[in-house]
């Protein structure tokens, strides 16, 4: 990074007012860094007191034009010495405000939604102005916490709230592979009805990546040259390039990439690589820091011969088997191993499509969903009920008979969704943290200058959305249960004299009885 971080403008500003959650100013370091000597067009949605305008304005140095859009009135009144920022009153969702915005900047390589964070809001805005987003933009949403709380039109497995909506765009980069012939537009009609909203296919199509975090959701367009395999993972990897890692690779193809991660991670500590078949059992490396395991990473004798070798991994690249069940016993078995700020990175995740997209959608089973629940648990914090992680995870782990603890699922820190990859990062501090104060001038929003209040939560035991979805979840587990025992009796009655057979059909259906009453 070249320049003071966000942390050090925000503690030396002295001008309007701004504040963010700390957890944003030390990610949008990490997100923005790339664009800080560009000649930067930023939009702003929802802007406060102005402060935020006067330190993008020292962050990005070469800024051609910072616009900040509020519907408060009052902001009418602020006033700037920097002839490049701007700033429009009106509704950010209404057409009419969008064509003054684009009076300034037909588009942007920034747009930061930190409006109303109303579901319906965070939508519409994303319909409006990601069109405007300039390729290899970057387009964030604050505060989608929200969408948990019944009182911005959210709540957990909300089928309309905002998180519901970017959870589905994160489909889209995978689109080439949902194999049956829906459009991009076809998996958010519902949302383009409620919300009286749309996105073009061309637009969608543009979609290069989605990121979660705790609070926020981050959407990449795609640049204008085509980015290949190898850039993309070296924007992935490269903070680790010089670092002693230690590396673990689940399903290595050929033994081609011990060659090409010994090269790019030139001080490596120790690379263990473990494949199914057989013929690796015989492969010969001369480096000693190599280990080749030839065997079933799931398996109990795999899982100890890997954790005998090293206990603990900075990178684990999971390139094994596509099923959906053993890529999610996969990241129950190994994600408790990742290093603090590690990187987990499952490939091919495409294959969740395999039965066509009704089935990656909502098949309550598949790996895309279990990643999408994922996202949920990175904003755990923000549900408002007294549940634990787990137990949104209950049927999930029930069906492929594995599980993590719960004190592990709170160190997601990120999850990311690129073309057929998923990404997963692991750090012990996720928590928003604190409101960070910059500046004293409070011309538009009074008290906002003493308040450094910590992260809260708003009671959510009375949502029925949230209430729904852990209900949903005792049903499946139910199901499951019903199921299993169904399938115990068939096997007794099969090898078992005839009076058990009898038995046998007076248990199975009062099972079928039960599972209609659930």
């Amino acid at each position: 990074m070249t320049g003071k971080t966000l942390h050090q403008l925000y503690a030396e500003h002295t001008g309007k007012v701004s504040d963010k959650w700390s957890l944003y100013l030390t990610e949008y370091d990490r997100l923005l860094d790339e664009y800080r000597d560009e000649p930067v067009t930023l939009l702003e949605i929802g802007i406060q007191n102005g402060g935020s305008l006067e330190i993008w304005s020292k962050y990005f140095r070469n800024h051609q034009a910072l616009v900040g859009c509020d519907i408060n009135p009052e902001c009418a009144n602020l006033r700037y010495e920097d002839p490049h920022i701007r700033v429009i009153v009106g509704d950010a969702s209404a057409s009419d405000t969008r064509d003054r915005i684009t009076g300034h900047a037909s588009q942007f390589n920034i747009i930061i939604d930190d409006g109303s964070h109303r579901s319906s809001d965070m939508i519409k805005a994303f319909c409006l102005y990601f069109p405007l987003l300039a390729s290899g933009g970057t387009y964030i949403v604050e505060d989608i916490h929200c969408s948990y709380w019944e009182s911005f039109e959210g709540g957990l497995d909300n089928p309309f709230s905002a998180v519901t909506f970017f959870k589905r765009l994160a489909n889209i980069p995978s689109y080439e592979n949902w194999i049956i012939p829906k459009t991009r537009v076809d998996n958010l009609r519902g949302f383009f009805w409620k919300y009286d909203c749309r996105v073009d296919e061309e637009c969608l199509s543009q979609i290069q990546s989605v990121e979660f975090l705790n609070s926020v959701c981050v959407v990449r367009k795609a640049s204008a040259s085509v980015e290949s395999g190898n850039v993309t993972y070296g924007r992935l990897l490269g903070e680790y390039r010089g670092k002693p890692v230690r590396l673990l690779e689940i399903g290595t193809e050929d033994g081609a990439s011990l060659g090409t991660w010994s090269t790019y991670f030139k001080n490596y500590q120790t690379m263990i690589c473990c494949s199914i078949k057989p013929v690796y059992a015989r492969l010969n490396v001369d480096d000693p820091r190599i280990e080749v395991i030839a065997g079933d990473a799931k398996s109990p004798e795999g899982f100890q011969q890997i954790t005998r070798l090293n206990p603990q991994f900075d990178i684990i690249f999971n390139n094994g088997s596509r099923v959906s069940g053993d890529m999610i016993k996969t990241f129950s078995l190994y994600f408790p191993l990742l290093a603090n700020d590690g990187i987990l990175m499952i490939r091919d995740i495409h294959y969740a499509y395999g039965a066509g997209l009704e089935k990656a959608l909502f098949d309550p089973f598949s790996a895309v969903t279990f990643f999408d629940r994922l996202v949920d648990i990175l904003n755990y914090d923000h549900w408002g009920v007294p549940q634990m992680r787990t137990d949104f995870l209950h049927g999930l782990f029930l069906k492929y008979q594995c599980m993590i603890d719960e004190e592990v699922l709170s160190y997601l820190h990120s999850i990311k969704f690129i073309d057929s990859l998923c990404v997963i990062r692991k750090a012990s501090a996720n928590a928003l943290d604190r409101r960070i104060i910059g500046g004293g001038e409070e011309h538009v929003v009074t008290g906002i200058s003493q308040s450094h209040e910590s992260s809260f939560l708003i009671d959510q035991t009375f949502n029925p959305w949230t209430k729904l979805a852990f209900v949903r979840e005792e049903l499946t587990c139910t199901k499951l249960m019903l199921d299993d025992a169904r399938g115990q009796l068939n096997d007794i009655s099969s090898t078992k004299p005839h009076p058990l057979r009898d038995a046998r059909h007076w248990l199975i259906s009062r099972i079928d009885e039960l599972g209609k009453e659930k």
